[in-house]
């Protein structure tokens, strides 16, 4: 038969030859599976997400703000110059309003606060660099949204009202009651805007977006450029002990708050890079020791190898670890350069020359 044929006269082992590319198919497919998993679209997500060394500051469970509730526990955060905080907030049908001959319309603090990113410089509250990174509040008696932020360079001697006129931006429409409403605070240089920034000349700013709209900006380089604080006070509502507060807590509830830097293109393609390079430098290496050494003893250390790389990265994406993701994907790039060169010598050692082009095909 054609079959017999292609066999030869050696039909004796014909039955492990069969088995044994069956075998190559498999671990193929493993393999695919393994790559796909590790390093198809979904890993390229990660990367994007872990490029944003991304906090969770309030979880997906509510936390009340206001209205005679306890005030939420403040946290730490270490702050980036160009960043993102995104939150969903539900303000309640009660708004905050202050007594018509309250103090605080001298004192430009009419407000009622959301959530204050301070270092704790001077009062923490304003005008020092570090006092406001950002301030996100409520109008008096409203619920528009205002947005103030510091900048490298403000005039660190300016009152309130000085202050204000220079480094806030607000909605023009309240946001609804008793509706949950998604919010992003980004500041960001031009590499990082994606266009978003109205006036590329300025360089820079800092943007507020409402449901992924954005609907109001300041422009600037000394918003982005502002240094890093480590363990940074972050408080939900009015400023807490050992600092105080002009400003009322606004009647909301937050949830899903998020802090981190935007995400990068550039990381990615770092990431990518080193994988390429990798691949080459490993090629003829790899070809080298598999000619001096039994294949398949080659190709069973291997397994193990991809273990380690896939442990890695497991752990490197259930930790958010950068380290631990540049050495998963060293190990699994040399993992692949492996098995993608050997499997290939292995089905051609299984496989008849009459029947190589056909095994190849089903190989692909």
């Amino acid at each position: 038969s054609s079959e017999g044929d292609a066999w030869g006269e050696d039909l004796e082992h014909a039955p492990t030859w069969r088995r044994n590319e069956k075998l190559v198919y498999l671990a193929n497919f493993v393999h695919m599976t393994m790559y796909t998993m590790c390093l198809g679209g979904v890993f390229d997500n990660f990367l994007y997400s872990i490029s944003q060394q991304q906090r969770v500051l309030v979880p997906d469970a509510p936390i009340v703000l206001g209205g005679g509730a306890p005030a939420p526990a403040a946290t730490y955060v270490d702050t980036f110059g160009a960043f993102e905080l995104t939150f969903s907030i539900r303000p309640s049908r009660e708004k905050v309003a202050y007594p018509p001959n309250s103090s605080c319309r001298q004192l430009y603090t009419c407000g009622s606060s959301i959530i204050h990113i301070t270092d704790g410089s001077g009062n923490a509250d304003c005008c020092r660099v570090g006092d406001r990174m950002p301030l996100m509040f409520f109008g008096n008696g409203s619920t528009q949204l205002y947005l103030a932020m510091d900048a490298v360079g403000q005039n660190e001697s300016a009152d309130r009202k000085d202050y204000l006129a220079q480094q806030h931006c607000n909605t023009q429409m309240e946001l609804k009651v008793e509706q949950w409403t998604r919010i992003k605070v980004k500041a960001s240089g031009l590499a990082t805007s994606k266009g978003q920034i109205s006036d590329p000349s300025s360089g820079g700013a800092v943007l507020l977006f409402v449901n992924g709209t954005k609907v109001c900006e300041v422009p600037g380089t000394g918003y982005h450029k502002l240094p890093s604080r480590k363990h940074a006070h972050v408080f939900f509502g009015s400023l807490q002990a050992p600092f105080s507060d002009d400003h009322l807590p606004a009647n909301a509830e937050l949830r899903d708050v998020k802090y981190g830097k935007p995400a990068s293109n550039m990381f990615v393609g770092v990431v990518n890079s080193i994988q390429g390079i990798l691949s080459i430098a490993l090629m003829c290496p790899i070809g080298w020791v598999g000619d001096h050494m039994n294949r398949y003893t080659f190709l069973r250390l291997n397994v193990f190898v991809g273990a380690a790389a896939a442990a890695l990265l497991a752990a490197a994406v259930a930790r958010l670890d950068v380290t631990m993701l540049f050495a998963g994907i060293c190990i699994f790039t040399f993992y692949q350069q492996c098995i993608s060169s050997l499997l290939n010598a292995a089905l051609a050692d299984n496989v008849p020359k009459a029947r190589r082009t056909r095994a190849g095909g089903n190989y692909k």
